[in-house]
This record gives structure tokens, sequence and C-alpha cells, in this order.
């Protein structure tokens, strides 16, 4: 194979012929038609252009019209592309008969239609205004004689001759180079509306098809200017050799192009738009800069291609155009795939790795289990320290905010140290969407970023938090949502999750894809050999309302260098699990449950997961911890079974949201047998402990269960029993821990809430925490017409009781509803010793609207999202000062009482006034509560029944509140983006330097 040689003008011995080169020979023809003759050549790719672009703006329209994935939309787009790539080798009027096929079977008519037009019209105008070669007057230009023979014909359309000139090395590369570029530049254009609607909540085609302006106008200056600096380049070279010009000089005027300004522009784009910084400009400009110096980089390649072989141009430059297609055909078709199914993990783009799949890494020496009787690890230690410091001021502006009387702000944070700040912590109840969405609304009422919060005085006290703890759905809604935005305020994580999504049927809502995708997933970490189950399948549901860089991250993650987390400005995010014991456990029909015999609850272990660490710290089979980064690696007796093969990455978020929120042991003991096991009424009938656990047997009337359906594909794709694939399956860090743990190799996880404790409160009362105040939103539905009756939380206190755990004392449900305690905030605790953690009580109920509906919704409105945001925040802030003015003063008498303790400060009379109004007197009812007592009207609106609030309010379309969830929970990434287009910049920068 033989390199092509430079097309030199001259030989260094010949004489210099004039600088007008062949390509530069023009017709003696008036002026005005060589401008139309200009008009009509670059008319002619406009099409083209129109072809592969106008229908990406409508992508999502197409695939809702139509009923199918995203991704399928744009595997057409992609088939498009490689027609175009190989419309080069064939007649090229063959184009506009595809575009014909395509539009027959659409509906877009209009779009394909002035497709058709344009083609038709650039058709008549070569015809009217492009001269013949003859007529040129340059013989050399002169047509060859067109083909007549079968034989010549052939010869003609065979592509072989395009191929050949792939053997050169230059040829290749810098098709290559340009086959990048065009990744990167249908890259942009096919992921713009996918990335830049969910960060604007824009939500049509037009207002997200303006946004391609911005790499269009770099588009069009790029080519221009780079066009012109072409030539300067190459006249200034030529000038050096004496009129000696040569391919490579093209190459060198694209440098910086592809060297500063591209890279520039994707960086910018790719992380302005993943940090949402500098609103929607700064991703307009880094995306017109990023089109700049695409075209810019573009125009010395596509000359340098043909010039590099003057007497083979075309076949050249067909063969750049199939190749440059090929990577846009590639980039079209994978970016949506890759944004939906990689997020921001870029770097698993780069490694090849699959996003979902744990992977095996050395152990770190220091690896091994923890006892819990330690105490806390050292990473949380250091931790609340660092989150102690960040405390201090934000504590100073929210007792400045809440006033209360006579208290000396100054004087008491001059006195402060880190020891003696405020512990506080928030518990957000299971009760699936219903304590989801609430949870979210007390985070808002006492965010000091939230101007509602701040008008209503209570803006602050999120700011306080040390902990925030979740199960089913305050675990899969509240904590999940907060930490995957960076426990960002309420309007942004409305824009990044967009609740009217179905997370039952995924980002596109159709169910089959979204199903073949989770499965997909599964199937990879499964290849990889870890347990799968149902726990995997629906944590991906919750997934569709979590950011798109966030489908894949890990709960370790949130702890990751400069995190709001990390850096101590927020909260540590804490999920909690039940367990069940084949053998042990009790069961119904051969569905075990965790069990909640009286006198055996604390047995029962209670897992959490934290960003360090996963584990238990008192009761039940384990006291002890792994870290969470390395949760599913086999371990025996404490160490590594082998300290080469380390798991990372079996702690996806979405797998801990799964297995928060896994009752569906409860939810089929309920449906099979009538037998609820939550805590809505008591388990009347219990069979005996079958420890032969054989398969479930499912009623014939329960096979059209959506639930029963979804464990039972779960099993069959997996070939595993119903069973098998009801538990989160983990492989058991404390195997040979203890005698309880002994072989002992997997553990199987369920919701918290089969405990009959639905408040994850365990993980905020240990004695090593040193709590002083815990905050408890419920939305239990544990009460007549899905209210609270305070039942959860006298399982709470009762199991405390068997730990020796301090906690206040709780009465009986009829005191509780006898006194209007699960209708209104209530403190308990306000007596009890220093070691007792003061307990503010939230229980769910109607102030505003009726926001018992079930916990099995699976979208909600944006204006039903306000709705229940709403509520809550008038739960939390007590009617916004209507009911009780002084209540944001007794919310922070409340927050400071045990830091007021420790550095012997007497507490502010109107502290002690607070505690007396809204502490529980210690007084108790007889009188039974009955389901009366439970038809509650809206506090701030008695006279508002549920029919007419469901009609006005709940079905109501518009939205009522500040904002509403714009974007996807499948959408994003500017980091997938960034990831690969870094990639092939990085590659057309290899190819460039080769070619040089």
């Amino acid at each position: 194979m033989s390199e092509p040689k430079p097309a030199l003008t001259t030989s260094p011995s010949s004489p210099l012929p004039p600088t007008t080169a062949i390509d530069d020979d023009v017709a003696q023809i008036p002026s005005w038609r060589k401008w139309v003759i200009l008009f009509v050549v670059c008319w002619m790719p406009l099409p083209m252009t129109f072809w592969s672009t106008a229908i990406m703006p409508a992508t999502l329209e197409v695939a809702s019209d139509l009923n199918i994935p995203v991704t399928t939309i744009t595997t057409i787009n992609a088939g498009v592309f490689v027609a175009q790539a190989l419309s080069g080798l064939i007649w090229l009027p063959v184009t506009p008969l595809l575009g014909s096929i395509i539009a027959t079977f659409t509906s877009w008519r209009v779009i394909y239609g002035v497709e058709a037009g344009m083609c038709l019209f650039g058709l008549i105008l070569s015809l009217l205004f492009i001269p013949k070669a003859s007529e040129v007057e340059n013989p050399k230009l002169a047509e060859t004689t067109r083909p007549r023979t079968a034989k010549e014909i052939l010869r003609t359309f065979n592509p072989m001759h395009v191929f050949c000139q792939f053997k050169y090395p230059k040829v290749i590369l810098a098709n290559i180079a340009c086959g990048l570029l065009g990744f990167n530049q249908y890259g942009i254009l096919s992921s713009i509306r996918r990335v830049i609607n969910p960060r604007f909540n824009l939500t049509s085609p037009l207002s997200s098809g303006l946004f391609y302006l911005a790499p269009g106008a770099g588009f069009l200056v790029g080519s221009t200017v780079g066009g012109k600096i072409s030539d300067v380049v190459v006249k200034r070279y030529t000038r050096k050799r004496n009129g000696q010009r040569i391919p490579e000089d093209r190459l060198n005027s694209s440098l910086v192009s592809v060297l500063i300004i591209l890279p520039l522009g994707t960086l910018l784009y790719g992380w302005s738009v993943y940090h949402r910084l500098g609103g929607m400009a700064l991703p307009i400009i880094s995306a017109f800069i990023e089109g700049f110096g695409l075209m810019a980089s573009f125009s010395g390649l596509n000359t340098y291609a043909a010039e590099v072989r003057p007497a083979h141009r075309t076949a050249v430059i067909t063969g750049k155009y199939v190749i440059q297609y090929s990577f846009g055909a590639m980039s079209v078709g994978g970016v949506v795939p890759m944004i939906d199914g990689i997020g921001v993990g870029w770097a698993f783009t780069v490694s090849g790795a699959d996003p979902y799949a744990p992977v095996y890494t050395t152990c770190p020496s220091s690896l091994e289990i923890r006892k819990a009787s330690d105490g806390l690890s050292d990473e949380e230690s250091s931790w609340r320290e660092q989150r102690a410091k960040q405390m201090i001021p934000n504590l100073q502006d929210y007792l400045k905010l809440a006033n209360i009387s006579d208290f000396n702000v100054t004087n008491y944070i001059n006195k402060l140290k880190s020891d003696d700040v405020p512990i506080v912590g928030l518990s957000v109840s299971g009760g699936g969407t219903q304590s989801g969405l609430g949870g979210l609304g007390v985070w808002q009422a006492f965010d000091a970023r939230s101007s509602i919060a701040r008008a209503a005085r209570t803006g602050g006290l999120t700011q306080l938090l040390s902990y925030i703890t979740g199960l089913s759905g305050g675990g899969a809604v509240t904590v999940s949502l907060l930490a995957a935005n960076n426990f960002t305020t309420i309007d942004g994580v409305k824009k990044a999750s967009n609740f009217s999504l179905d997370y039952a049927s995924g980002p596109d809502g159709n169910q089959t894809a979204f199903f073949t995708s989770i499965f997909e997933n599964m199937g990879a970490k499964d290849e990889s050999g870890f347990p799968v189950s149902v726990a995997d399948t629906f944590g991906q549901f919750w997934g569709t309302w979590l950011p798109g860089d966030k489908v894949y991250s890990n709960y370790s993650d949130i702890a990751s260098k400069n995190t709001a987390f990390t850096l101590g400005d927020a909260p540590m995010p804490i999920m909690c699990f039940a367990e069940v014991v084949p053998g042990k456990s009790p069961e119904i029909g051969k569905l075990m449950y965790p069990g909640f015999n009286k006198s055996t609850r604390f047995n029962l272990t209670a897992y959490e997961v934290t960003p360090f660490e996963f584990g238990s710290w008192v009761g039940g089979r384990v006291q002890a911890f792994i870290q969470t980064k390395f949760l599913g690696t086999s371990m025996t007796e404490g160490k590594p079974q082998n300290k080469s093969e380390c798991v990372q990455g079996f702690d996806k978020l979405t797998l801990m949201q799964g297995t928060t929120a896994n009752a569906f042991t409860a939810w089929f003991i309920d449906s099979f047998y009538g037998i609820p096991v939550f805590a809505k009424r008591w388990l009347g009938k219990r069979q005996k402990v079958n420890p032969d656990i054989n398969d479930v047997p499912v009623p014939r009337d329960q096979y059209d269960n959506p639930l029963v359906q979804l464990v039972n594909e779960t099993a069959m794709y997996f070939d595993l029993t119903f069973n098998e694939s009801l538990w989160a399956t983990y492989p058991n860090p404390f195997e040979d821990y203890n005698e309880d743990m002994k072989g002992v190799s997997e553990l199987l996880l369920v919701d918290g809430s089969l405990t009959l404790e639905s408040n994850p409160l365990r993980p905020l009362i240990i004695p090593e925490r040193k709590l002083d105040l815990i905050i408890v939103y419920e939305a239990s539905s544990d009460a007549p017409n899905s209210w609270v009756n305070g039942t959860n939380l006298i399982n709470t206190a009762l199991t405390a009781s068997q730990g020796n755990i301090p906690f206040p004392k709780i009465p009986d449900v009829n005191t509780i509803v006898a006194q209007n305690l699960s209708f209104q905030p209530t403190f308990f605790g306000c007596d009890a010793s220093s070691s007792t953690p003061l307990l503010l009580w939230l229980p769910n109920a109607p102030w505003t609207g009726y926001t018992n509906y079930s916990y099995t919704q699976t979208q909600f409105t944006p204006n039903q999202v306000d709705i229940a945001l709403e509520n809550a925040f008038q739960v939390a802030t007590y009617g916004n000062g209507s009911v009780d003015e002084n209540w944001p003063a007794c919310l922070a008498c409340a927050a400071i009482k045990g830091s007021l303790r420790r550095l012997d400060i007497e507490m502010p009379k109107q502290c002690e006034e607070c505690f007396e109004r809204h502490c529980w007197n210690g007084t108790m009812s007889d009188r039974e509560a009955t389901v009366g007592d439970f038809d509650l009207k809206p506090r701030l609106d008695p006279e508002l029944s549920f029919a007419k609030w469901n009609e006005s309010d709940w079905e109501k379309e518009e939205s009522t509140g500040n904002g509403s969830g714009g974007g996807s929970g499948g959408s994003d990434s500017a980091g997938v983006k960034l990831g690969n287009e870094m990639v092939v910049l990085v590659l057309s920068l290899i190819a460039m330097a080769a070619l040089l």
C-alpha cells in the first residue's frame, strides 16, 4: 500500500505556475450568475440538513403519539443517517424516494413534504442555473462520456472505488476525524430537547426548538470564519514555500478550533447544564461556542479531504460522508439510550462497564466489620464536627428569625462549641407517595431558602438537621429525592423530578420498553454473579423520578467529595429496612413477614444504611456495620473472603429505594387472605412458622394483580421461584460474624413498616447519636380513612422500652384521638430526663386539603404535588400562624432546649409557656376512639367537603403553587453528552496529530 502523494502545485525544481489552481478556474460569465450558482450549490445540502434535524425537537411528541419509546424514534433517525452515509455510493435522487416511503407511514407529512419541496426546488434551480462543464470553456473540466452499456453502468455504481481510498492512512484518518466531529455535532443536536427541557421546564417542541438556534448560529459563523481562516493559513504557508502548497496546510488552520474552542464549548455546555449554572444564558453561549468550534474544525478537514488525492476527490469525499454519517447514526441512535440508561456516569461510557452491575475491586487493607458497641464510626464523627461548624451561623440566623422573646441570641451563639450545637433529626414515615410528598413539604416548611418558610418564620430549621431518616415512601421519595438532588430546595426537586410521570411505566410511558430496560440492567447484575429480586425491579420504578444522572448512582456516592452532605451543608440521609429469616419468621400462605409479637419486637433486626455504613445498632441478629460502598462483598467472620474481590456498586440508590419500599409480602397477605400486615389492624390470626418454605400458592383470582405480575415477571425472567423474587436479597456481610449469622450467606430485606413501626426512629433514638429533638412526620394511614391515630408511635415506644432505649412516654390511641393529638403538632417528652430526646409529632391531617389519597398513587399532576406540599406546610407551621402565632418561637425553643441545658442557660419564659401549651399533658382518656373521629374536614376550611375539594382542587389541571415539576426522571444528561463528546474529541485530536 502506498501513501498518496501530497498534491503539490509544483515540484521544487520546476517553474512555478500561476497561483490559480484547477479548482479556481471560473467561466467568464456575469457576476450575477456566479452568485446564483453559489446559492444553488449551497441550497442543495440544506434539504439534507433539514431532513436530518427537523424532526429532533418533536421526538417526544412522535413517541407519545405512536405510543412507542423515544429510542425507537432515534433509531429510525439513525437509520436515515445510515441511508445518507450510503447514498453517496448510489444515485443521489434515491434519497427523496426513501423520504417519501418514510413519510407514508407517519403523520408528520408537513416536515417531509417541506423536505421534498426543498429538493424539488433545488433540482429546478440546478437545471436552470448550473452551467455544464462545456460552458466554462475549460477542457480539463469537460464532461466525461456517459455510461452506455450495462457493464459501464455497473462499473459506475460499483462502490469499491470509494472504499479503495480507505487503504491510504491519511485518507482514512481524515475521514475518521470528520466522523468523530460528526458524532459530536449530532450528539448535541439529538440530545438538546432531552437535556435542556428538564433543566428549564420547557414543554413544547417550539420552545425547545428555539434552543437549536444557538448551535445553529455557531455552525453558520464557524463555517464562514473557519473558511476564511483556512484560506489565510494556506496562503501564509504557501508564501513561506515560495508558492508551494500542500494539503496539510488546511489541517493547521483547524488546530485552534479542535484543541481549544471545541473542547471549551463542550465542557462549558455539559457542566453548565449539569450543575444548572448561569441559567439558560450559559448553555446557549456554550452551545454556540461548540457549534462554532465544530464547523471551524470541519472547514480545514473537508478541504483537506478534497485535496489529498485530487484525481480521486469524488471518491475520497464520498467515503468521508460514508464515515461521517455513520458516526452521526451512532450518535443519534445511541444518545437517548445512553442518556436514559447511563446518566452522568460517563466514566461507564469510557470504560464500557454496565452502569447497574456491581464491579469487583481490590479490598482495602482496613476493610472489616465494625462493632456497633464501638460507637459512631470515625467517618460519622468527623462529619458531625464539620456539620456543627456549618450549623452555627445557620442557627444564629434561624433564632433571629424565630424571635424568641427575651432571649439573647448573640450571647448564646458566643457560648456555643461544636459539642453544644443542637442535634436535630427529621423522620419521614412509611405510607407510599402520601408520606413521600408530605415529607418534602415539611422540608420546605423549615427551609431557610424558601420564601414562604421565611415568611412563616420557620425557615432555618432544615438547616439545623443533622439526620433525616425514611422508610418505605418516606425513604423512596423524600430521602432519596433530596439526596439525589444534593439537598436542594423543593422547587429544585420539582424541576428535576417530573411527578406527572407514572413511575410504574417509566420516563417514556411505554411499560413494555421500560420493563425490557429494567430486566436488561438486572441481567447484567445477575450475570456478574449477584442476586436479583423484585426490589431491583421496584427500585428502578422509583428511579423514574430521580434526576437522570442519578439513576445509576450509588448510595455511598452521597459522601463523595464536595457534595452538600460531605461539606456539612446537609443532614445525613438514612434509610431503614427490616428482614425475614427463613425457618424463623412467621408466615401466612408461605408468605413470610418479620413478625411483631409484643414480647419479641426488639429481637427484630433493624437495618439502616447511611452514605458511610450499612448495619444494625441494637437488637436482632447482629449489631455491626460494613462500609456502604463495599456492600455486596462476600465476608466471613468480619473479613473479606477474598481480598482481591471486594464489591463496589452494589449499593445502587434505586436498590435502596426498592428495598425500603419492598412491602410485597404484606400486600399479598392482605390481597390473598384479607389480613392486613401493616399497623392498620392488629393481626388477629397467624399461621405457625413453617420451616420448609416452598413456593407461594397464588390464588387464581389474583393472577391479574399488577403486583403479582411484577413479582412473577421477575421470577420468570431470572428463573427464580415466586418466593425467591419477593425479597431484597443482599450478600450477607455478617456471615459467620456471630452464632446467629453462622452459615447465613444472604440477607432477605423488606419494608421496615412490616414490623408495625412505620416511623424510622430506631436510627435517631440510639444513645450514640445523642439527639436533642426528633421531628416525626407521619402519614402511615394506620387509622380509618387513611389518617393517623398514633399506633406506630406507640409501637416504637414499646420497642424502645424493651431495648432500654430512652424514649418519651406515649399515650394510648384512645387518648391520642380524644385529645386531638393526631390532628395537630404535639410535643412528647418535655419533662423527660436529659438522655431522652424531645419528640415533635407531625401527623398527616387535613389543613387545606384531603391528603389521605392512596399511598399507591404512582403519578401526580403539578397541581396535586403543590396541594400535598401545601398541606404538609400547614401541618408543620401549625396553620402558618393562624392557630398560634407563637408557633415559630415554639419550634425554635424545641430545637435549642437540649443545647441550653448543656450550656446551663435558663430556658426563656416564652419557651416554658410554649411547652405548656403544646406538650402532651400526661393525662389519659377513657373514651374509645371511633371511626367517626376520623371523618375529618380541613381545619382551615371546615366547610369544604371532600367531593367539592376533589372536583375543584385535586382534579384541577393548573398548578396552584409556586412551580411545577418539570423534566423527566429518565432525562438528562449533560454529563453523558460531555463524556461521549470528550472521548470523540480526544480521538479527533489523535487523528489530526497522525495526519500532521
